[in-house]
């Protein structure tokens, strides 16, 4: 995945999850994900990412949209794109 492909794909699903993240009863600030995504902070977002992954429950059903997309954006992050 390109940084470009990730940030397509984090400014798609960033206005899903919160809704979605309620049903786990976890919190998910679509607001300051956004606004970190404008700010190119994507070092910051991937970290509110991979918080958001790990209060989800082990559970099948997370692998589905749009926490299937959150798993790929934790996943195919690079750090080095933070550099650019």
């Amino acid at each position: 995945m390109t940084k470009d492909q990730w940030l397509a794909l984090a400014r798609g699903i960033i206005p899903e999850l919160p809704e979605y993240a309620s049903w786990y009863n976890c919190a998910f600030d679509d607001e300051e994900a956004l606004f970190l995504l404008e700010k190119g902070d994507i070092e910051t977002l991937h970290s509110a990412f991979e918080k958001l992954w790990s209060d989800l429950p082990d559970h099948p059903s997370i692998h589905r949209y749009p926490f299937g997309h959150l798993c790929d954006l934790c996943s195919e992050y690079n750090p080095e794109w933070a550099d650019q």
